[in-house]
């Protein structure tokens, strides 16, 4: 495969999550009403978590491709916040399993979701999910400020070898 085909491929993944988030697919709670012969499932937590790690793992083959991604991941942790999915809880569950848990490098873009998911769900154990990166679970404290810059300095290697948890 040429360097161009394999662009290809990703920024069709890259579309194709958007698509599916953007379109409200991702957190559908009733099935689609396509036509009689063809039966099309509703969403579900286990369908949300396979969008949310097929989108971490598309950002993590190409550095170029990262902010993009993280950038669906957004969008669909909003689309999951405003639905009315009764397998929200256990799909946010998930999704914090996928973003903190299996996914220990820290970026800027995973620092901007952390914000966004302590405003949508402050009733989380974030200790559990911050520490021992965090000294404070209040991402902007002033005790977390050393970490924070390291985060936001693009280009340095260190930072995301010290910020590993």
């Amino acid at each position: 495969m040429t360097g161009q085909e394999e662009r290809d491929i990703l920024f069709a993944q890259l579309f194709g999550f958007l698509s599916i988030i953007q379109s409200g697919l991702a957190v559908r709670t009733k099935p689609l009403s396509t036509s009689a012969s063809s039966s099309t499932l509703s969403s579900s937590a286990e369908s949300y978590e396979d969008v949310i790690s097929r989108l971490v793992e598309l950002g993590e083959k190409k550095s170029w491709l990262r902010e993009s991604a993280w950038f669906a991941v957004s969008l669909a942790v909003d689309a999951l916040h405003d639905s009315e999915a009764d397998w929200q809880d256990d799909a946010v569950s998930r999704a914090l399993k996928i973003l903190f848990q299996k996914n220990s490098v820290w970026s800027t873009e995973k620092l901007a979701l952390v914000l966004k998911l302590q405003d949508y769900y402050p009733k989380r154990d974030w200790t559990v999910l911050l520490s021992p990166i965090f000294k404070n679970i209040e991402i902007l404290s002033t005790g977390n400020l050393p970490t924070i810059s390291r985060i936001l300095k693009v280009g340095i290697p260190q930072a995301n070898s010290e910020l590993k948890a």
